[in-house]
């Protein structure tokens, strides 16, 4: 059982879904996912976030009526994209 978090305030220590790739077709309603531990005798709703770089939308207030902006997600933040501000980046190689 799994789903998105669009607009909530998260306890950090619910933090304890691993990050991970959003790969649902169309893109992320925000950079956060829901996630349950496993054991059925707890019913804690727990959280964890998209990686870096997803192309994300964010709603206001949640409502899939009120278009915000597009972005990319940010340390669990869909922040967005304005022309001009895109900064290079450095991409690494591991062999």
């Amino acid at each position: 059982l799994a789903g998105q978090i669009t607009c909530a305030e998260l306890d950090p220590l619910l933090k304890r879904c691993d990050d991970k790739v959003f790969d649902d077709p169309g893109y992320s309603l925000g950079c956060t996912y829901t996630c349950k531990n496993g054991n059925r005798s707890d019913d804690t709703e727990y959280w964890g976030t998209y990686y870096d770089a997803t192309v994300c939308v964010a709603l206001r207030d949640g409502d899939p009526d009120k278009f915000d902006h597009i972005g990319t997600c940010k340390n669990g933040v869909c922040v967005e994209y304005k022309e001009g501000t895109r900064k290079p980046f450095l991409i690494r190689v591991f062999e």
